[in-house]
Formats: structure tokens, C-alpha cells, sequence
């Protein structure tokens, strides 16, 4: 159980590091499947919050940026909540 757990805290890890920081110059350091979610993740995340300027104005990034580390986090613990109940 204990090794299982590992691997799941090691591998959410990177992608929490790069979500918080919100930095491209860490996607050197990462292997290719984190390279390609963040990617999209970022230029998702990127043009919405390029849209909400448009629309209303104002910056709305940092807001964006925030519900998607909020959903990573509650996305990580779920899963670890799953695997700790099965077993």
C-alpha cells in the first residue's frame, strides 16, 4: 500500500508544481506527457482568461488560475481519499 501511494503523490507532484507556479520555463525539467496536459492546460487556460479581458475588461487570470489549483488539489486528495478507502 505504501509504494502504491508513492507513485501517486511523485507523480502529482510535477503538474501541481507547474499549475501553482504557473511558469513555462519548468516544462524543460518535465517528462513529455506532463509537457503536453500543461500545454494544454496552459493555453486553455490562457485564452479564456484572454477573453475575459476582452469582455470585461479587466484581468482574470489569477482568478482562473486559482479555480484551477483549487480543482487540482481537491482532484489529488480525491484520489488518494479512493485509493486509501480501497485498501
Amino acid at each position: 500500500m505504501k509504494g502504491k501511494l508513492s507513485i501517486i503523490i511523485v507523480a502529482a507532484k510535477p503538474i501541481a508544481r507547474l499549475c501553482f507556479r504557473w511558469d513555462l520555463s519548468m516544462l524543460d525539467l518535465m517528462p513529455e506527457h506532463i509537457k503536453i496536459c500543461f500545454l494544454g492546460l496552459y493555453n486553455t487556460v490562457n485564452g479564456i482568461a484572454e477573453e475575459g479581458r476582452k469582455r470585461q475588461g479587466h484581468d482574470v487570470l489569477g482568478y482562473i488560475r486559482n479555480l484551477v489549483w483549487i480543482n487540482l488539489k481537491s482532484l489529488i486528495l480525491d484520489k488518494l481519499f479512493i485509493f486509501h478507502k480501497g485498501n
